[in-house]
């Protein structure tokens, strides 16, 4: 039973980092997608964090069965180059017992993974898509920061502040400018 605690430690620890290690890489890729999304004025900075928290669980559940491998890998690799397989077999602890305790290990991860996959992920998706069509019925003043001008190239806004109770909008700056084209037809002679 110590063999069986010894192994789970090793290996659940070493897939908790490489789940986190990965999980940072894909949220990192993530991030940046979703800043040029702002950038663009598509969504605020603190629905950023939002949707990001509601995909947490589907890029797990997609990251979990690889960190298991990887873990086992790490694990086994480091009893093998410590020597310590050398011991546990020449103690009259089989392939086949060691196989049984991976096994049981595999079994926790599967659970873990199952619940994910089949509770946790398609909530979260669920409340993401909520988040998302409550953004997309917001309105572009809904994204308009007092103090600060809003908009790229000819089109700004700038609103110096909203009046408290109702919400109206004091000092307006609205800028649009669309440059005509000169069209010049040939001459016929």
């Amino acid at each position: 039973m110590r063999l069986f605690k010894y192994l789970a430690k090793e290996v659940l620890v070493s897939t908790a980092g490489v789940t986190l290690i990965l999980l940072l890489v894909i949220l990192s890729g993530r991030f940046s997608f979703y800043l040029s999304q702002i950038a663009d004025g598509n969504m605020t900075f603190e629905f950023l964090f939002i949707i990001l928290g509601y995909h947490i669980p589907s890029f797990i559940q997609m990251i979990l069965p690889l960190a298991f491998f990887l873990s086992l890998l790490l694990a086994f690799g480091r009893l093998y180059i410590e020597n310590e397989m050398s011991v546990l077999f020449s103690s009259g602890i089989s392939k086949i017992k060691l196989a049984g305790y991976t096994l049981g290990i595999a079994c926790l991860i599967s659970l873990a993974s199952a619940t994910i996959n089949l509770w946790l992920a398609p909530y979260s998706e669920y409340k993401a898509a909520e988040a998302y069509q409550a953004k997309n019925q917001l309105s572009a003043f809904d994204f308009l920061k007092p103090g600060r001008f809003e908009g790229s190239g000819q089109r700004t806004t700038y609103i110096d502040s909203f009046t408290p109770k109702e919400g109206w909008m004091n000092q307006v700056f609205l800028s649009d400018i669309v440059r005509k084209k000169k069209v010049t037809f040939p001459s016929r002679h």
